[in-house]
Formats: structure tokens, sequence, C-alpha cells
């Protein structure tokens, strides 16, 4: 099975960031698409997303599953603008 998140340490500065890993189009079907609730709930509530976050092999991913790809993005834009201006450091957010 794919590697969906690998966490790269935290530096000096205290920050974390993640880099995702593409995974198989089966793997990404199977855990998001029939929960997108529980992902949302999730990262707004559940788990504290990191400081940057970036997404590689974006460009495969929407491809091979558009819908999904747009519903991902639209939620994690709308946890942007609805928390985001509360944080101290700003979340970015990379899709390659």
């Amino acid at each position: 099975m794919a590697n969906i998140m690998t966490e790269r340490p935290q530096s000096r500065t205290g920050r974390r960031g993640t880099s995702a890993t593409p995974p198989a189009v089966s793997d990404v079907a199977r855990l998001l698409w029939p929960n997108w609730n529980a992902f949302w709930d999730a990262v707004t509530g559940l788990v504290e997303l990191p400081n940057e976050l970036t997404f590689t092999g974006w460009a495969d991913f929407a491809a091979a599953l558009p819908t999904e790809a747009l519903r991902l993005r639209d939620l994690l834009d709308d946890c942007q603008a609805g928390y985001g201006p509360y944080l101290a450091v700003p979340r970015r957010i990379h899709y390659l």
C-alpha cells in the first residue's frame, strides 16, 4: 500500500512540514471517496495540519480522479479560508 503522508521532522524553528506521496488511485478512492465528511471533521478539529503541506504527483492524481481531486482541494481551500485567519503562522499548501 502506498504511503499517503510522510511527516518531516521538526526543524530548529519548531515548524514541521508534511509531504504527500502519490498513492495508488484505488487507495485514495477507498480511503477518501465515501467519507468526505469525516475528512472535513479531521482537518478542522481532530488533527492540526502542519504549517506546510505539499502534495506531489497532483497532476496525475487529478487526471485519474478529477472529481475527488477537486473536492479535496475545495475542502482544503475552505479550511484555509475559515480557519487560516486565526493562525499565528499561515499554512501553505502546494500542489505539485
